[in-house]
């Protein structure tokens, strides 16, 4: 018999006579888990900040703020994730408005949604089912128009006398309000796995603005006349501080091999 023949048909009974040896190969398998998710986002920031040194135009203490929506999220790994979705938010500016010795105390909303972009990394994971993450990235936030609304009819009376009749005072937007805000957030999650599907989280973090800081004005205007009796500026926080309770659900799981060769 040919000796190349002989060689080949030896090599293919080795094969199938010993299988156990043949599937012992020298290669390096790495395994990587991967999955996608939803999750519901309840949050409290603080309230924007409202400055005046004008005694018709006052600062009020503004209260949290809820923001409401979803995140959507990839698991590049059990240690690594992206994270982006939408966000809604009522931003309101507090403030108490003194026209003709009378005292209207408002809190004048306006509607915003935002788009995070993050990155989570498991930070600390003491037992299987408790983990503390990184939290990182930033917050496209999209303004409506701000549209305050009539304020109030006044009465306009001055030491007991009624001096402007039907006096219709309300606030106004000025200045630049641009379309888009950028922030960007760092802060820490820690997530309870309720079960292999369902985990369960509280999260704070510091966004610091990147954009649209003092570039707000309002102003009390006479309607009759048209003359601004009054202006203040809204201005973003450098700084806001807010905490969340998130409900994670995974939705899809998989796992990918990859075969690496010993060297």
């Amino acid at each position: 018999m040919d000796p190349l023949r002989y060689a080949c048909l030896l090599t293919m009974l080795m094969g199938i006579g010993l299988p156990g040896q043949a599937q012992d190969l020298p290669v390096t398998v790495h395994k990587r888990t991967y999955g996608l998710y939803v999750s519901a986002v309840a949050t409290a920031l603080q309230s924007q900040r409202f400055e005046s040194t004008n005694a018709v135009l006052q600062t009020s203490k503004g209260p949290l703020l809820p923001v409401w929506g979803l995140h959507f999220g990839y698991s590049h790994s059990p240690t690594l994730s992206f994270e982006t979705g939408l966000l809604f938010l009522r931003a309101g500016y507090g403030f108490r408005v003194q026209v003709e010795q009378v005292g209207i105390n408002r809190a004048y909303l306006h509607n915003y949604a935002q788009v995070p972009l993050s990155v989570v990394l498991r930070l600390w994971q003491p037992t299987p089912q408790i983990a503390l993450h990184v939290v990182a990235g930033g917050v496209v936030s999209f303004l409506s128009p701000q549209n305050y609304p009539l304020l109030v009819d006044t009465l306009g009376y001055q030491n007991g006398l009624r001096t402007v009749p039907n006096q219709r005072i309300f606030l106004t937007a000025q200045g630049k309000t641009p379309g888009a805000r950028y922030t960007a957030a760092l802060g820490l999650r820690a997530e309870w796995q309720a079960s292999p599907m369902l985990l369960i989280g509280g999260e704070v973090k510091n966004m610091v603005a990147l954009s649209g800081l003092n570039e707000n004005v309002i102003s009390v205007v006479d309607e009759a006349t048209h003359n601004v009796l009054a202006t203040a500026h809204t201005d973003l926080r450098l700084n806001t501080l807010s905490a969340a309770i998130t409900v994670r659900y995974v939705f899809l799981t998989g796992t990918k091999y990859r075969y690496q060769p010993e060297q």
